[in-house]
């Protein structure tokens, strides 16, 4: 008898305990020699699940048998063949026709006979249902980890699995670099300027074995970019779990984030090399045009920053408004900062209406988180009448998963805004502005480009160069402050302070995106105290 061995290692999780395919070797050598076995060729190796039919290595040594090339196989186990019953049912037909000789295993040699065949049978059939069992068994067993919270598969990049409590933490070497990203995909930059900076940061799979350690590619970075997981959400075969592992996003900025993959959000322009504090914040005031800065230096080494109008270098439509140093610019502002400061009066007058109201705000916000849990607690009694439907059959499973994720991902973005901070009190604002203003004369003299421009941002609006000299159009309240410096009594409108106090929501300085309105147009009348 001229035999084929045949030896095969998967690396399922049912096939742990079996022997490597050189110990296969080893032992089936050994056993050939001692039973004086004629072994042909090199032994077939394949490293493939036997639980589905369609493995090439054992399609091809079936075929070789059945072309005449070898009498039968030799195998470890019977089990080693087959795991399906189509390849299990085609070796005992070809083994009954004559076709394959014998199958030889270390426990028993299989022929044709019908003991041998009902023996096989029964094998195959218990090889079988070992896979099939097991299969159910991890099936339900990742029903429950995704019921609990849990991520059933391999950690996602930026986590690492916790053997203790298998839960999903942190990867230390990775966590902070994937925020990293998903905070400038949030910004606005383009997926390809990602992908450069997550090169540039070493971003790297985790290596498993012979797998991983290379760095992340285009099409996993869309992936990351497009799985709900790192908002909190598990999706499994359409269906969404609540995680219990550290989120990275929320789900409000993931659909945003979506949004800007899609291109439905135009992405922000790339940052400018140079910073000048006051660039884009000026207009020409004799041709209404845009004015632009540069850096000039002189023939002793000294260095000056100029601003100046951007149709004074062209040939057409030319400008004759002349350049205005930097220095210049933060000289009118800070004196501006200087006669907008308020007096102790009316700092004292104002912080004492807005504590009363402050008190009125926490009693509003008690009574929103109060909405909010009842709004918790409805989305947890349809999703209720959503099972008991599904169990009496009156809707389809389709119809279930579909409704279900929708009210888990309104639960999602309603703990998300539950989870935020209570709004800014508008006391601690306006502290915050009068400490500033008193800083501010000495910030836009000294101080850093980006401190000189919050400041020019929070005080003024279309700021205008004319006859080389700024002209300010001051934003509420530092144009009544301005104009009302002189009232020794002074107390500002409440609705004013408001304006001001919640424009800058915790941010000092933070410039305001609403267009306002200068004090002249409204003329107010003094109020009291």
């Amino acid at each position: 008898m001229k035999l084929f061995m045949y030896v095969r290692k998967s690396s399922e999780s049912e096939e742990r305990q079996e022997l490597s395919m050189p110990a296969q070797k080893t032992e089936l050598v050994a056993f050939a020699q001692r039973k004086q076995l004629t072994v042909i060729g090199e032994p077939f190796e394949e490293a493939m699940s036997a639980k589905e039919p369609g493995r090439p290595v054992f399609n091809a040594v079936i075929t070789k048998i059945m072309a005449g090339e070898a009498d039968g196989l030799l195998c470890w186990k019977l089990d080693r063949l087959a795991r399906n019953p189509v390849d299990g049912g085609s070796l005992m037909y070809a083994l009954g026709k004559g076709r394959i000789k014998t199958i030889t295993t270390p426990e028993r040699t299989y022929s044709g006979t019908a003991d041998d065949k009902l023996l096989m049978s029964i094998i195959f059939g218990m090889a079988t249902k070992y896979s099939d069992d097991l299969s159910d068994n991890v099936r339900r067993g990742n029903r429950e980890a995704l019921r609990n919270g849990r991520w059933p598969g391999r950690p996602k990049l930026g986590y690492l699995r916790d053997h203790e409590s298998k839960a999903l933490i942190p990867d230390p070497a990775r966590f902070s670099i994937v925020v990293r990203l998903w905070r400038a995909l949030l910004d606005g930059r383009r997926p390809l300027d990602l992908l450069a900076l997550a090169r540039e940061l070493r971003l790297t799979t985790p290596a498993r074995g012979r797998t991983g350690g290379a760095v992340v590619g285009k099409s996993a970075l869309y992936r990351l970019f497009h799985d709900p997981f790192y908002a909190g959400l598990m999706m499994v075969r359409g269906e969404a779990f609540p995680g219990t592992h550290p989120p990275m996003i929320t789900m409000a900025e993931f659909d945003q984030a979506q949004a800007v993959l899609d291109g439905r959000t135009r992405p922000m322009t790339k940052p400018k090399e140079r910073f000048f504090a006051y660039r884009g914040l000026l207009r020409c005031g004799r041709c209404g045009a845009a004015v632009t800065a540069k850096i000039t230096i002189n023939r002793y080494g000294k260095t000056y920053t100029h601003y100046y109008c951007c149709r004074k270098e062209r040939r057409y439509q030319y400008c004759p408004e002349g350049a205005v140093q930097e220095r210049t610019i933060g000289n009118t502002l800070a004196a501006f900062a200087e006669t907008a400061l308020p007096p102790e009066p009316w700092i004292k007058a104002t912080l004492e209406l807005l504590h009363t109201e402050d008190k009125l705000r926490s009693l509003d916000q008690a009574r929103v988180e109060k909405e909010r849990e009842r709004q918790r607690a409805d989305l947890e009694r349809q999703r209720e009448r959503l099972r008991d439907l599904l169990v009496r059959c009156v809707i389809t499973e389709e119809d279930y998963t579909k409704s279900n994720t929708a009210l888990l991902e309104n639960e999602q973005r309603l703990g998300a805004a539950g989870t935020a901070p209570p709004s800014v009190a508008d006391v601690e604002p306006v502290e915050e502005a009068v400490r500033w203003l008193r800083l501010a004369n000495k910030r836009l003299t000294d101080g850093t480009p980006q401190e000189k421009r919050e400041l020019a941002e929070a005080m003024t609006w279309n700021l205008t160069l004319e006859s080389k000299s700024l002209r300010i159009l001051a934003k509420e309240p530092f144009a009544l402050l301005a104009a009302w410096r002189g009232f020794p009594t002074l107390s500002a409108w409440r609705s004013h302070v408001r304006t001001f106090a919640r424009r800058r929501d915790r941010v000092p300085l933070s410039g305001s995106t609403r267009t306002e309105s200068s004090a002249q147009a409204h003329s107010p009348k003094p109020p009291h105290l």
